[in-house]
């Protein structure tokens, strides 16, 4: 007999019935990585019974550098059910692995409505940036960003949500050389269906000067992970 999941996160104390069933997220991770090549593409789907709501990507290079073009949800019937991620060299070849992530809610009896709104920018752009926005009710709890390039490329360099917590941001840039694009922008929102939008909270970090910028962020006591969030500075060409 499977057993059931371990819950995590968002897990209230001292409460029972309907209130504890519905102020209980049980999350997991789940993930899966692409062949090895120059602009590799993964897609990691989650079971039945679970309900993507965040997620995010990691391009395992070892040279010059493969970049993010894509980090998104895959949606199925109106539900996120897995995420797509993928990636590029730029100019100089570096073939690798990229691992695609999906963060899951545990919701067999759709106690929770989970959705997504997208946004795609209408022209081409060397600098192109979107926002998606929530309507109302709704908890922003991730998002993702899909940079719609052609040769020579343009890429992802934001994906991250708006300081008022109802919106998410995606952009990109092109490298060396001109290459418009359009980008998307994915924002993803819980609301249980009896109690309404969940509380929520942003915790941001700022890394350091580098050629190659890392940074973590850990939730706060009582929290769980939402989203896999990044945005990098950068000058224009």
């Amino acid at each position: 007999m499977n057993e059931p999941p371990t819950p995590t996160g968002l897990e209230a104390s001292g409460q029972s019935g309907l209130l504890a069933q519905f102020s209980t997220m049980i999350l997991k991770r789940f993930e899966q990585q692409s062949t090895f090549a120059q602009h590799p593409e993964a897609q990691v789907q989650v079971p039945a019974g679970w309900k993507v709501i965040s997620g995010g990507a990691m391009a395992n290079y070892s040279g010059a550098g493969s970049l993010l073009t894509k980090s998104m949800p895959l949606v199925v019937n109106g539900v996120p059910r897995g995420w797509i991620a993928a990636s590029k060299n730029h100019f100089i070849p570096d073939p690798c692995v990229l691992t695609a992530y999906a963060i899951a809610l545990y919701d067999p009896n759709d106690k929770w409505e989970v959705v997504v709104k997208e946004q795609e920018l209408g022209a081409p752009q060397r600098n192109p940036v979107i926002s998606a926005k929530l309507e109302d009710g709704f908890a922003l709890v991730g998002g993702g960003a899909y940079d719609m390039f052609t040769e020579p490329g343009n890429l992802l360099v934001e994906s991250r949500p708006s300081d008022d917590g109802k919106s998410w941001i995606a952009g990109g840039k092109d490298h060396i050389d001109a290459s418009p694009a359009k980008i998307k922008a994915f924002a993803i929102g819980v609301r249980s269906v009896i109690f309404g939008k969940p509380t929520c909270s942003l915790k941001t970090s700022i890394s350091f000067e580098d050629r190659s910028p890392s940074e973590t962020v850990e939730a706060s006591t009582g929290y769980a992970i939402g989203e896999y969030m990044s945005e990098f500075p950068f000058q224009n060409d």
